[in-house]
């Protein structure tokens, strides 16, 4: 069993994160759920059903907040951004040490059972993308390369205790400072995105506990443009049945506006990614 299943939301994703989040408690069991959100929205977000889903206030981490702050940076828009990553990261350190702790973004949707946990082997869904700042962090922070041909950025991330402790140690043993004060520092703030908080922590825990996961063998048993599949999340009992026969989880992303073609739609939905090859 996951111990806890952590999701940072804003108000702009609330109504989507409501329908998701009785999916998350249906079909990823855990000790705990919590929502990290902005102090602001605090009321918003306890006006929703959200079962049994604490609600945290952001504060919890101002620290992270005014370090970030302190760097100034010139597309204010990202700040928030940034600072998701950093209170997701800060979660993982609750439980013992072989405990299982999962950071799950609040837009995705989980359609079937997600078990993270297989023959004491740790599973990681992969994805498509590359971004080459991040991997240039990633060598500045910890001097690792890219060792794998997968991405990490898949929606969701599952983590070991003890894995995110080890982490945080040889940050702060390579620079003397505060693991995220370090990975603020080194961030290249003029890229508009300089940080992953799933590809550096990957790629430090495929370095070094490679032995203790296991990475999916494709990117089609989940899908990141359920807004223009679907429509919006209100949807997704009217499709799920058809929908996992493919997929284990789909994202419903505010960006994803532009509606696909009914012959394309009807492809995914009934046939999955694989069909389009």
């Amino acid at each position: 069993m996951v111990n806890k299943v952590i999701c940072v939301c804003t108000k702009d994703d609330g109504y989507v994160f409501e329908i998701a989040s009785t999916y998350i408690q249906r079909n990823i069991i855990a000790k705990r759920y919590v929502a990290i959100v902005p102090e602001i929205e605090l009321e918003f977000f306890r006006s929703l059903d959200l079962g049994e889903f604490e609600i945290i206030s952001e504060e919890k981490y101002s620290g992270i907040a005014n370090y970030l702050q302190s760097k100034k940076i010139k597309n204010r828009d990202r700040f928030g951004w940034y600072f998701q990553q950093f209170i997701k990261l800060s979660e993982l350190d609750e439980g013992n040490k072989r405990d299982i702790n999962v950071i799950w973004d609040a837009d995705t949707i989980p359609i079937k059972e997600i078990n993270f946990l297989s023959n004491e082997k740790i599973n990681f869904y992969q994805g498509k993308e590359y971004h080459l700042p991040y991997f240039q962090l990633v060598h500045r922070l910890l001097g690792l390369n890219k060792i794998s041909k997968h991405s990490f950025i898949a929606q969701c991330f599952p983590c070991r205790v003890e894995w995110f402790d080890e982490f945080k140690s040889a940050v702060q043993q390579r620079s003397g400072k505060i693991w995220y004060e370090e990975i603020i520092d080194l961030i290249d703030f003029s890229q508009i995105s300089g940080f992953s908080e799933y590809e550096t922590l990957g790629t430090y825990i495929l370095s070094n506990f490679s032995d203790e996961v296991t990475i999916n063998n494709t990117t089609n048993n989940w899908y990141r443009n359920g807004a223009a599949l679907i429509g919006s999340a209100q949807h997704i009992e009217k499709y799920r049945r058809y929908l996992q026969r493919n997929f284990d989880f789909i994202s419903i992303e505010k960006w994803d506006k532009k509606p696909l073609s009914f012959i394309k739609r009807f492809k995914i939905i009934c046939f999955g990614l694989d069909y389009l090859k």
